[in-house]
């Protein structure tokens, strides 16, 4: 038995945790859980061994995933706990001429080989608003690749902050290099 709490900022959050694993039968000994009001979870493990947690948070920012490998002992009850992480990356994306463009698509993809990119899948996407500006919440640490996708113009939009290439964007005063999240 597995038991724990999901916080964020120390309040409980709802949320829902996947457990896959170990080895050839994954799916077979996979199990789910869902927090309580209070961000509590209690889970039945198959059997130890090397799990992979696939914790999913629904809140008022949007959905937010976060993987972590998970040993499960052999003994009869074990304490995890997971602080969803406060990483952001926010832009704006410009025309050519340095106008917002509205609308645009940034799609947020994890690097592979990216700290803590066990799940290569995952992706997000978010439309700019008026003024061509867009955030991502919640992100784990490690490299984030951020293409957009839209027309202004006739020219492909690119992101607005110094020294971006085409096509990419860069985070906010909180983060320390371009797409990277720590």
């Amino acid at each position: 038995v597995v038991e724990g709490r999901v916080t964020f900022a120390g309040a409980g959050q709802s949320a829902l945790l996947q457990f896959v694993g170990p080895g050839e039968r994954a799916l077979e000994l996979q199990r789910i859980a869902r927090t309580d009001e209070d961000g509590r979870y209690r889970v039945a493990l198959a059997e130890p061994g090397a799990y992979l947690v696939q914790l999913t948070a629904m809140d008022e920012p949007g959905t937010h995933v976060v993987e972590r490998l998970y040993e499960a002992p052999r003994a009869a009850a074990d304490q995890l706990d997971f602080a969803l992480p406060s990483g952001a990356i926010r832009g704006r994306v410009v025309d050519a001429l340095g106008a917002p463009v509205p609308g645009a698509s940034v799609r947020l993809r994890r690097e592979v080989g990216g700290a803590r990119s066990l799940l290569t899948s995952f992706s997000d996407a978010k439309s700019t608003d008026a003024d061509g500006a867009f955030a991502f919440e919640r992100l784990d640490d490690g490299g984030w690749s951020l293409p957009v996708y839209a027309q202004a113009g006739g020219d492909k939009a690119r992101a607005s902050e110094p020294g971006a290439e085409p096509n990419t964007a860069e985070q906010g005063d909180d983060a320390k290099t371009a797409a990277s999240v720590s």
